[in-house]
């Protein structure tokens, strides 16, 4: 992948993927916080709770995860409002104040409140590097989804076969 952009410079995300990659998905910890909530028990709940518990309520997407997750473990909303904030990492078309405040409802829901000066929420972090569409915003549903899915699966497999996966972008 390339990370060249004529309009920003990209160092500073992709240290964050880089600290993605090593803290959550091959250790199980957090990006927000000192916890460890990357894990197969909390995606089990993001399971049960969110792909198996379809809203077709006329709400909007937070509205209806609110609902869908009121039932999870407190670390499943910690975890959830971080696989949100790793889909805003990209995406130029949504701003960092609404990245933002996402990020820290879905956190909030947890019973614990988001540091407001987190350095990983800052705009720099949250400017993303294109386009996301219309379909992206829209279809944000199917984003979490699918990244739930993925990370049932990924879980799954041994410390190994994990590591061996993401040494190979």
């Amino acid at each position: 992948m390339s990370r060249f952009n004529p309009h920003r410079d990209t160092q500073e995300l992709f240290d964050v993927i880089s600290t993605w990659r090593d803290s959550c998905l091959l250790n199980n910890g957090s990006l927000l916080s000192s916890g460890n909530i990357w894990n197969k028990e909390n995606v089990q709940q993001l399971v049960e709770f969110f792909v198996n518990n379809p809203n077709e309520d006329r709400l909007d997407f937070i509205e209806k995860l609110n609902y869908q997750l009121a039932p999870s473990r407190l670390d499943a909303n910690r975890l959830a409002a971080e696989i949100l904030y790793v889909l805003f990492l990209c995406p130029s078309n949504t701003y960092a104040t609404r990245k933002r405040e996402v990020v820290r409802t879905v956190w909030s829901w947890s019973g614990i409140s988001l540091d407001e000066a987190h350095p990983l929420l800052s705009d720099a972090v949250l400017a993303g590097v294109g386009s996301g569409g219309t379909g992206f915003n829209t279809n944000r549903w199917r984003e979490l989804r699918f990244a739930i899915l993925f990370l049932e699966a990924f879980f799954e497999l041994d410390q190994q076969a994990r590591s061996d996966l993401l040494e190979d972008g």
